[in-house]
């Protein structure tokens, strides 16, 4: 289980790797309970969706109207 010279045997009767490739053991994965991916599970980057600056833009006014109509009505409560 732990002799490297097996390990990479094994791995080449599996049909990975060449004979000038060397294979290492993972261990402490057993750890995760539930693990969201298998270790070595290739994963393929899909393309960001992008929000425009006017979108950004607007959503910025909106808010900082907001606040500034917020501390407005604060401060009239305050004094009456």
């Amino acid at each position: 289980m732990y002799d490297g010279d097996m390990l990479s045997v094994y791995a080449r009767q599996l049909g990975y790797g060449t004979e000038d490739e060397q294979f290492i053991r993972i261990k402490g994965l057993s750890v995760a309970i539930n693990p969201p991916l298998p270790a070595g599970q290739v994963l393929y980057a899909v393309s960001p969706e992008f929000v425009s600056d006017t979108v950004i833009k607007v959503i910025s006014i909106c808010f900082s109207l907001a606040v500034l109509l917020f501390f407005l009505i604060k401060e009239t409560l305050l004094r009456a």
